[in-house]
């Protein structure tokens, strides 16, 4: 029996370290090649504020439906379908040939980055929740470890000459295996109690300390 939990926990701490090993990835990836992106759109500095602004309009929309999200949802099965935009998004926009097309790419980038925040960090207070132990800071410290991943993958396959949408793709992939691989492994989310909830009772939101891991990430 003991066996059995030590690993359960082992395999709910692979998973939630993927997570926000991959959000970093993701994001890292991204940010190394934009002036690559910027070449290739033929976009000049204020359309690129204009991306990073679309973004931050997506991401502030995403952490205010994530709470009302999370009320009627699992944030297990939010943060698999905000994993899988996240990683189709960061594909797209390798092969964006317009401005514009970039503008809605970077919004839904942004949209799926903010529930996809509010749910890994959900995911890690239930792992502390669940097995009596702190990880808040060891999942923050590999979503560092995603940056730097992100950050050399990119330099690799720059320095290779890969294009843009060849090299999001690749990485997109990759992630999406260990995706499939490890989102089984989610942990379903704490309960005030054992017993079902009253029809009338109303569900308690979301931690303030969830939101405010999400915003500061941006």
């Amino acid at each position: 029996m003991l066996r059995l939990k030590k690993l359960k926990l082992r395999s709910s701490i692979g998973s939630c370290f993927f997570f926000f090993l991959c959000a970093g990835a993701v994001y890292a990836q991204i940010a190394a090649r934009l002036p690559e992106l910027k070449q290739q759109i033929n976009i000049h500095d204020g359309q690129i504020g204009s991306l990073l602004f679309c973004m931050g309009v997506g991401s502030l929309l995403g952490f205010l439906l994530a709470g009302s999200l999370c009320r009627f949802f699992e944030s297990k099965w939010l943060l698999r379908v905000s994993c899988i935009s996240l990683l189709i998004v960061s594909i797209l926009i390798g092969f964006a040939s317009s401005f514009e097309f970039l503008c809605v790419f970077f919004f839904l980038l942004g949209l799926s980055t903010g529930i996809y925040d509010v749910c890994m960090n959900t995911q890690a207070i239930n792992l502390e929740l669940t097995f009596k132990q702190n990880y808040l800071s060891l999942m923050h410290a590999c979503y560092s470890i995603g940056c730097l991943l992100g950050s050399f993958l990119s330099a690799c396959l720059a320095f290779a000459s890969f294009s843009l949408g060849l090299s999001f793709s690749l990485v997109g992939i990759v992630f999406f295996c260990a995706f499939l691989l490890l989102q089984t492994y989610l942990i379903n989310d704490i309960k005030r109690s054992e017993t079902k909830l009253v029809k009338n009772e109303r569900k308690k939101p979301l931690p303030f300390f969830v939101v405010f891991c999400g915003i500061m990430a941006l």
